[in-house]
């Protein structure tokens, strides 16, 4: 199978190189009965067949990858989980200080309002205390 490819190789740079030359090297070679006509140097390049050793190298460094991402895995599952505890932490400790603040502002509102009647009170009781001392016939 490679030294099929090889030939095929071969072959279509020989022929790239003939249907490359310029007329006036094609005149010249018809016209020179000394100048044999010659390819030019082809460089091949071509991967050496794999043997069993390299296969089974390939194999053991895919599986020792494989294992690596295995761990990762299971490392990134582990983060998720705790942070997933987290937030579930952190959503109660948010609805706890929600209701705080609810409470909280109810207790505010409240105070509020007595503080209005309070003071709505003490403006009925100086009224009213200014009308009596006004109504005193001592002076």
């Amino acid at each position: 199978m490679v030294l099929c490819h090889r030939l095929l190789a071969v072959t279509i740079v020989a022929a790239a190189a003939s249907f490359a030359a310029t007329p006036a090297q094609a005149q010249q070679s018809t016209t020179s009965d000394t100048a044999s006509p010659r390819l030019p140097a082809v460089v091949t390049t071509a991967r050496k067949p794999e043997g069993l050793l390299s296969r089974v190298w390939h194999m053991d460094e895919r599986r020792r990858e494989v294992i690596l991402l295995e761990q990762e895995n299971r490392m990134l599952k582990r983060r998720i989980r705790q942070q997933d505890r987290q937030i579930a932490r952190l959503e109660v400790r948010l609805d706890t200080l929600k209701a705080q603040e609810r409470r909280m502002t109810d207790e505010l509102a409240l105070i509020d309002s007595a503080t209005t009647a309070t003071r709505l009170r003490r403006a009925q009781l100086e009224a009213q205390l200014t009308t009596r001392i006004a109504r005193r016939p001592d002076r």
